[in-house]
């Protein structure tokens, strides 16, 4: 059933429907997806995090970018953060940047 027909029929029901990326979804469904996104915080390990308090050395990198978007506003997309929740912060490699989920799936795979 097209996007189209699905709104046509809902037209007959109460709950209001809107597209979100590709897919249909209730306003309700997706008022939570929004609320989520925005009520995310600072991370929990920002205390002692090597990457946010400058203990690791990088160059041509724009580390406070990177620290407003991971660090401060959603750390479930931290590379680091995704490794101490699946395998310990032990497993974290010291050089490991936030925006290296790739190798952080890597690790976690291998594991």
């Amino acid at each position: 059933m097209s996007v189209k027909q699905q709104l046509r029929e809902n037209r007959s029901e109460q709950t209001p429907l809107k597209i979100d990326g590709n897919h249909l979804v209730s306003n309700n469904i997706a008022e939570n997806k929004q609320n989520k996104e925005t009520e995310m915080g600072e991370c929990d390990l920002i205390e002692t995090c090597p990457f946010f308090n400058d203990k690791i050395k990088t160059v041509n990198i724009d580390t406070e970018q990177l620290k407003e978007k991971y660090c401060k506003n959603n750390n479930l997309n931290c590379a680091r953060y995704m490794i101490v929740q699946a395998l310990g912060r032990e497993k974290v490699p010291d050089d490991l940047l936030p925006d290296q989920k790739t190798t952080a799936y890597q690790i976690i795979a291998e594991s």
